[in-house]
């Protein structure tokens, strides 16, 4: 075989060829291929590293947005309780049914369809107490409402899928509202 070898200049540096064979680069070409073989590699691994830094931004994200939820939720559940315990000591009391109403649904009266109540509580959530006045203490009439075991939902798939709240929410207030005997033991007049 024979062996002619021609040099053709290339840029910088030059190109040695060789006929009938693979090219033999130049010292200058063998540099550049390894910043580009380099650079391949080097992009490889910003690729993993970004992963990497997403997957935790992500999950930082995620655990961000879990609390936030929680938060509000916990939230409209005090802010929902105190409007119904607000009523309750305004209006007569006629049993806990009104209130515990209030507090799912928004209104007194259940609905006439079932309905899913407020944030998924459901009755057996709600607890409603009112205190009667003694002769004793005549002025010891209050009425409490508690949510118990509350379900959070949560976004975060590595977690559960939900959380429960141990602790109650619960607001308790004087009665406004009394009902005040005559003397004669004839019917209730309202006093407030």
């Amino acid at each position: 075989m024979n062996d002619s070898r021609a040099t053709a200049p290339h840029g910088r540096g030059s190109v040695t060829v060789c006929v009938g064979t693979t090219p033999i680069l130049s010292r200058d070409h063998r540099e550049r291929l390894c910043r580009l073989q380099l650079s391949r590699n080097q992009r490889g691994q910003s690729l993993i590293e970004g992963t990497f830094v997403m997957l935790v931004f992500f999950a930082l994200l995620l655990g961000v947005a879990d609390f936030g939820q929680t938060v509000v939720a916990h939230q409209s559940l005090v802010e929902r309780v105190r409007s119904a315990v607000r009523w309750g000591t305004i209006h007569p009391w006629n049993g806990p049914e009104p209130i515990r109403n209030l507090v799912l649904y928004g209104q007194s009266e259940e609905p006439n369809i079932t309905t899913i109540g407020f944030l998924g509580l459901k009755p057996e959530n709600i607890v409603i107490s009112h205190r009667i006045p003694t002769p004793e203490r005549p002025d010891d009439d209050t009425l409490t409402v508690e949510i118990h075991n509350f379900e959070t939902k949560l976004f975060s798939p590595w977690l559960a899928g939900s959380l429960i709240t141990p602790r109650p929410v619960a607001i308790t207030a004087p009665m406004a509202y009394r009902a005040v005997r005559p003397i004669g033991g004839a019917a209730p007049i309202a006093a407030r």
